[in-house]
Formats: C-alpha cells, sequence, structure tokens
C-alpha cells in the first residue's frame, strides 16, 4: 500500500493528475482488503494529503471525518488529534475558521495530553495560519514563535525551514519588516539545501510580498519572478494563482495598470472554486481597483462586488471574536471567572447611570436646538456669498443620526441595558466635537475619524448583529488636516439609505488610505431591491451627497475627486482630497 501512495503523490508531482486518481483508488482498495485499522487510519492520512495538494478540500473533508470515527473507535489518541488536525485544515481552506480553531485546540489538548512534541509544533503552527488569515497581529506571531521553539527544539531542519513561513508572514503584519525579510531569506538559503522545491516557491512569493511592504516593487517583481521559473520545472504546485497576483500587485504599485490587469487576468484564470477563499477575495478585490485606474468603473464595481459576497463570511469582526472566544475558553477558565466578576460590577453602577439617562437626553436635544438656532443666526450676520452658501452646506448636515441614537438609547434605558453608558459618552464626544472644532476652516483629520469612530461604535448597539461592518485603514493621520463635516455625513447616509432601510442583514465598507498628500475615502453599502427601481426616487435620498459634492467644490476647487458608483443592490461613494 505504501509503495502505490508513492507512486501516486510522484504522479500527481509530475502534472499525471489521472493516474495518480487511479493508484490511490487501487491503495484504497489494499488498505480495505487488509482490514487493519491502524493501516486503515495511515491510509487517511496520507489519502487526505494526497486530496489537499489536488485541491480537492471537500473530499479531503469527507475523508478526515472517516479517519476521525475510526480513531475514535480504536481510542488511538495520537490518530485522533492528527484527524482533528486535519479537519482543521480542511475547514480553514474553505473559509470556515471557528470550525477550524475548535478542531485545532482539540488536537493540541491530545497533544500536550500525550507528550506529542511533533504534533504540538505543527498544530501550534496551523493555528498560527488561522490568525494570520485573519488579520489578527498578536496571536498569529505568539503561535508563530510557539511553532518556531519547538521546531528548533527538535532539531529538524525541514520542520524549522517550514516554521519559517508563518513566522515571517507574522512579523510582516506586525511591520517588522527587516526581520522578517532576514527569516525569509534564511528560509530560501535552507529549501535549497534540502531540495524543498515549494517551500522555495513559496519563500520566493513571501518575499515578493514583504518588498511591496517596503516600496521596492522591482525587487519584488524578480523575487516573483523567481518563484515562477521554479513553478514552470516543477509543477502541481498550486502557487500560479499567488506568483500572478503578486506581479499584479507590484505593477499596479508602479503605476504600470496595463501589465498589472494582465497579471491580474492570470490570476482569476487560476483563482478556481479549489483555491482557498480568503486567497480569491484579494485577487478580487485588486482587480476592482486595477480596472477603476484603467477608467472602467463598471468591471471595477463587478470585481468588487465579487470581493465583498467573499469578504462578507470571511474578513470580518464576528469571527476573529469566534476564534479568540475559543482560545479563551481553552487557555483559562480562571480568566473568564474573572472577567464576569468584573462585569457583574460594571453592570451594577451602569444601573445607576441609566437614572440619569433621561435628564441626559434633554439637555442633548436642547443644547442641539440652541446649536441650530445660534448657527443660523450667525450664518446670515456673514459678509461673504461664498463662505455664507460654505456655512449653510455645513449648518445642513443634520444630525438625525443623534435623536436617533437617543430613541435608542431610551428603550435602553427602560430595559435597564448596560450599554445606555457607552451611548451617552458617544453622544457627547460626537457633540464636543461638533461644538468646539467644527467652527473651524480646517480640523485634524485625527479628530474627524474619531467622530467616526464614536458614531460607528452607537450604531453598531443601534443595530446589534444584523449589521456587519468592515473598516479598512491605511497610513498615518498624523499632521493631516481637513475640512470639518467632510466624510462623517458619508458614513451617516450610509446608515441612513444602507442599514437603516434594509429588512434583512445589512453591510457596510469603509476604505481609508491616506498618504502624504491625499486622502482616499470610500465607503459602500448594500441597499433594498426597492430602492433601486426610478431615478427620481434616488435623486431624492442624496441630498447629503449633493452637499458634499457643493462644499468640496468650495472648499478644494480642482483638488478633489466625487464619484457616485451604484448597482442593483450596492451603493458606492469615493471622494479623493489632496491636503493642502
Amino acid at each position: 500500500m505504501g509503495t502505490l501512495i508513492n507512486e501516486a503523490n510522484k504522479s500527481m508531482a509530475s502534472g499525471n493528475v489521472q493516474k495518480a486518481n487511479a493508484l490511490m483508488q487501487t491503495a484504497e482498495s489494499v488498505a480495505f482488503k487488509m482490514n487493519n485499522a491502524d493501516t486503515l487510519l495511515n491510509f487517511y492520512g496520507a489519502y487526505t494529503g494526497f486530496l489537499y495538494n489536488q485541491q480537492n478540500f471537500a473530499r479531503a473533508l469527507l475523508i478526515t471525518q472517516k479517519q476521525l470515527r475510526l480513531s475514535l473507535k480504536k481510542g488511538n489518541l495520537k490518530k485522533q488529534a492528527n484527524a482533528y488536525n486535519n479537519m482543521a485544515v480542511q475547514h480553514r481552506v474553505m473559509g470556515n475558521f471557528k470550525l477550524a480553531a475548535k478542531y485545532l485546540l482539540n488536537a493540541l489538548k491530545i497533544a500536550e495530553q500525550i507528550g506529542d512534541t511533533i504534533g504540538q509544533k505543527k498544530f501550534y503552527n496551523n493555528l498560527s495560519s488561522i490568525f494570520i488569515d485573519i488579520g489578527d497581529q498578536k496571536n498569529s506571531m505568539f503561535y508563530a514563535k510557539k511553532s518556531y521553539a519547538y521546531a528548533v527544539l527538535l532539531k529538524d531542519s525541514l520542520l524549522i525551514a517550514k516554521s519559517l513561513s508563518n513566522l515571517a508572514i507574522s512579523e510582516i503584519l506586525n511591520a517588522d519588516l527587516n526581520l522578517a525579510e532576514s527569516h525569509l531569506n534564511q528560509q530560501v538559503s535552507m529549501a535549497k539545501a534540502i531540495g524543498e522545491n515549494e517551500l522555495l516557491i513559496e519563500s520566493y512569493i513571501n518575499l515578493g510580498e514583504l518588498y511591496v511592504k517596503q516600496k521596492r516593487f522591482q525587487t519584488a517583481i524578480n523575487s516573483y519572478h523567481a518563484a515562477d521559473s521554479i513553478a514552470v520545472r516543477y509543477p502541481g504546485h498550486g502557487n500560479e494563482m499567488y506568483i500572478s497576483y503578486g506581479l499584479a500587485w507590484s505593477y499596479f504599485h508602479l503605476k504600470n495598470y496595463v501589465l498589472a490587469r494582465q497579471f491580474i487576468k492570470s490570476a482569476l484564470i487560476s483563482a478556481d472554486s479549489s483555491v482557498p477563499k480568503y486567497d480569491i477575495k484579494d485577487v478580487y478585490k485588486l482587480s476592482s481597483e486595477i480596472f477603476e485606474k484603467l477608467g472602467q468603473p463598471a468591471k471595477a464595481l463587478l470585481h468588487w462586488k465579487k470581493y465583498r459576497i467573499l469578504n462578507d463570511s470571511l474578513s470580518n469582526v464576528s469571527i476573529q471574536s469566534a476564534v479568540r472566544e475559543m482560545e479563551v475558553k481553552y487557555n483559562s477558565s480562571v480568566k473568564k471567572r474573572s472577567m464576569a466578576e468584573q462585569q457583574l460590577q460594571i453592570i451594577h453602577k451602569n444601573i445607576e447611570l441609566q437614572k440619569k439617562n433621561k435628564v441626559i437626553q434633554l439637555v442633548i436635544i436642547l443644547i442641539l436646538l440652541l446649536l441650530s438656532a445660534v448657527s443660523i443666526i450667525w450664518l446670515y450676520s456673514k459678509g461673504k456669498t461664498q463662505q455664507i452658501q460654505l456655512n449653510l452646506l455645513k449648518a445642513q448636515i443634520h444630525p438625525h443620526f443623534l435623536f436617533n441614537t437617543l430613541n435608542n438609547l431610551y428603550a435602553l434605558s427602560i430595559n435597564k441595558s448596560d450599554q445606555s453608558p457607552a451611548v451617552v459618552l458617544g453622544l457627547a464626544n460626537i457633540l464636543r466635537y461638533i461644538l468646539y472644532e467644527c467652527d473651524h476652516q480646517k480640523v485634524n483629520l485625527a479628530d474627524e475619524l474619531s467622530a467616526i469612530e464614536q458614531y460607528i461604535s452607537i450604531e453598531k448597539i443601534r443595530y446589534g448583529e444584523r449589521l456587519e461592518i468592515n473598516l479598512d485603514f491605511k497610513g498615518s493621520v498624523t499632521g493631516q488636516k481637513i475640512a470639518p463635516l467632510l466624510i462623517l455625513p458619508l458614513v451617516e447616509n450610509a446608515f441612513k439609505h444602507g442599514a437603516g432601510k434594509m429588512e434583512a442583514e445589512a453591510w457596510i465598507k469603509i476604505e481609508i488610505n491616506i498618504s502624504p498628500d491625499l486622502l482616499l475615502f470610500k465607503i459602500s453599502n448594500n441597499k433594498p431591491q426597492e430602492e433601486t427601481g426610478g431615478i427620481r426616487r434616488r435623486k431624492k435620498g442624496h441630498a447629503g451627497l449633493i452637499n458634499i459634492r457643493k462644499r468640496l467644490q468650495i472648499l478644494y476647487p480642482k483638488a478633489h475627486i466625487f464619484k457616485i458608483l451604484t448597482e442593483d443592490d450596492i451603493f458606492m461613494v469615493i471622494v479623493k482630497v489632496k491636503f493642502d
């Protein structure tokens, strides 16, 4: 049986998939005829690896379920741990991170129980991969270091070389780029020395990603080409999409959008259903950005929509929370009890605070009414026509979300919810910003973004689990200034005309990219089907957007871009502003 499996793997590596499958089917028949549990368990493990390399993840999951049932029946703890790990691997590539984490923690618990050091190394490494996938800097690094430490303890060159992958990627996530580069170059040397071509390909791909982060784009292109030259000689590795994506990414940053489009098309051809969803979504996102740069908004929106569909079930806060919750359950029940006691104390304090909520609501309403009256009087006292127009536009940014939140706060108070103080504090912070900051021509960009964060926090309480919010922030706000209340109304608009009118689940995606001389702000949301019919109805809901457009024309003449893109169920606004 072992010989048949080896021959099948060789055939797979050489690209002869049909022969490889036939050999594995023969091996399966032999294993069943031998009627030996250990032999069958060994076959299940080998077959799972074979199917994984073939990227047949659904079939591999079925085999691992058989492996788990048989190992549980026979009481073989080591095989149980391996089965749990194999199930976790399959669930991870299919985007089921919560189940993947659950099975990995089961595997790790068994490995610690029986003292399986090699197993612990492997399971820690796979846990690190999950946290890398969801962008968790702290936990990805924690488990990557644990895996690497076990590999060093075992003094196994191959295990050490493989452990360097997640260690370096975690260092990239944590912006420790120099150390990551050192570890990846070490991995390249080790992969060459032990003849691990697939690992060498992955090393060059990871180096390419690192060089892009360092803005060494030509060096990144060279690294991806190095990976490609090895991949051509050794097919069956499944890295074609990553190489094409890396080249597209590099040329995109070099503003060679024609070449970037060529390589992203190759990546999309390779990105079939067998490739992990969390990788395909990045391909669609980059493709959307490339088509936008090439002046093809329809294609850009189509690919961005595909990215959104994939992203809905992957890169979101609920997944991270679920995985972390399992980790907490596994690591510390004492800590949980302590946290529960603290929570009880907070709830008791909040009950006292809730008694004051009605008074606070009335005070806020009176302040808002007073602010509106004072603003109108002051606006009409101005002498310059454009300044009057600008200030009137600013005054038109109605604080509906404050009144809606007050109603929500009242309901929370009746129910004696412990979330009421958080809403009050958020309202106070937004009101403070409007009263004391927004009368200036320019405000710190950090203050505008802070007001947005406060607003989003309040709306999260209002909508609960039926609303998913994804925020992607890049760049530094240090020293940057912007006209006040320029971005916040766009966020309010997404909630009012998107989440506020959705009967089913709603989502909002916000992307903020800040460079030294430019702010790029994208916000998109899904919308109900009844909103899609009729030009007149759409225009009626865009008063706030018309306001923003006019303010941009006055404040940033010839220094801004304002775009609205819409489809049947998606609405997107893009704003680009050059800093003074």
